[in-house]
């Protein structure tokens, strides 16, 4: 479960460090433009549109739907999970240097299976990273720039991510932009993870390559269309995880969910007659307590904007 589930999450969930081109053209382009999973909610005075996104991207997902390109151009405001274009890189830097650089003196071969290590490394030299540059940091760290280095070999970029698309309209329009949470809110879910769990997810990203690229392909073609019932059973976990796999599950999701409701019901409280065009990863706009249920159960009603 672990060896697949981190890897898919970290896609349609959180914005990793390493921001990083494209796959063939296939048949799953709707003639309308890619559907994502797209709502929207008003109050008596302001509209929300919530846009699904996945964090990387290749030119299948584009054009989108009129319908979403529309709507982002009658909106005044443009939310994201975290402005990744304005980051403030001291404050990045001590966040990694304090959660993700072993502090005692140890390396991470000192860490991690031989044969994992070994494995890492040659990658790495390969794609010009130097085993000195590396060796002090964490494996949750780690998996994430191999992470990146991969999804480029796959075909994919965080430069064709649906979140950097609009930020990137955003800028260019002037359009104001509202950041929903922080990088370090997103970075220390990592630290939930045992050093036992943050190394099979790295031996996944490594040893399971063709698996999660078809992962990847998959989750890709099922936002394309919109599938919003097969997104939805990605977010499911079996309670009998580990521990810390399940703490990290319910902060990645239920708990993120919870504060990203509680500021769109602000923006729907505002009384302003504005619009916000909300753009988050996909998973946490589907299922059981995500940010469209938790609205719905404060009394909105929430559209789905392609419901058949």
């Amino acid at each position: 479960m672990l060896k697949n589930y981190l890897t898919m999450l970290g896609l349609v969930f959180v914005l990793f460090i390493s921001l990083l081109g494209c796959t063939e053209k296939t048949d799953q382009q709707p003639a309308n433009g890619a559907k994502g999973v797209f709502y929207e909610v008003e109050s008596d005075d302001s509209k929300v549109y919530l846009l699904g996104s996945v964090h990387v991207g290749n030119s299948d997902m584009y054009p989108l739907h009129g319908v979403i390109e529309e709507a982002y151009s009658n909106s005044d405001y443009l939310a994201v999970e975290v402005d990744i274009n304005n980051l403030n890189p001291i404050e990045m830097m001590q966040f990694i240097s304090e959660e993700g650089v072993y502090q005692d003196g140890s390396t991470l071969k000192d860490h991690i299976e031989s044969d994992l290590y070994e494995e890492l490394i040659t990658l790495l030299i390969k794609n010009g990273m130097p085993e000195e540059e590396i060796v002090m940091f964490k494996p949750w760290l780690i998996a994430d720039m191999v992470e990146s280095i991969l999804i480029e070999q796959y075909g994919y970029s965080f430069d064709l991510g649906i979140d950097q698309y609009f930020l990137t309209k955003a800028a260019e329009d002037n359009k104001e932009i509202i950041s929903l949470e922080t990088l370090e809110d997103q970075l220390s879910l990592f630290t939930i993870l045992s050093a036992e769990s943050q190394e099979e997810s790295l031996r996944s990203t490594l040893f399971e390559q063709e698996e999660n690229k078809e992962m990847l392909e998959n989750l890709v073609v099922q936002w394309i269309e919109g599938d919003i019932e097969s997104l939805s059973e990605l977010r499911e976990i079996d309670d009998d995880e580990p521990a810390d796999l399940l703490d990290f599950h319910y902060a990645l999701t239920d708990e993120r969910d919870k504060e990203m409701a509680e500021k769109i019901d602000q923006f729907l409280r505002s009384q302003n007659g504005e619009t916000y065009f909300v753009v988050v990863g996909a998973l946490h706009l589907v299922g059981e307590n995500s940010i469209v249920d938790l609205l719905r159960s404060k009394g909105y009603e929430v559209n789905e904007v392609f419901a058949d």
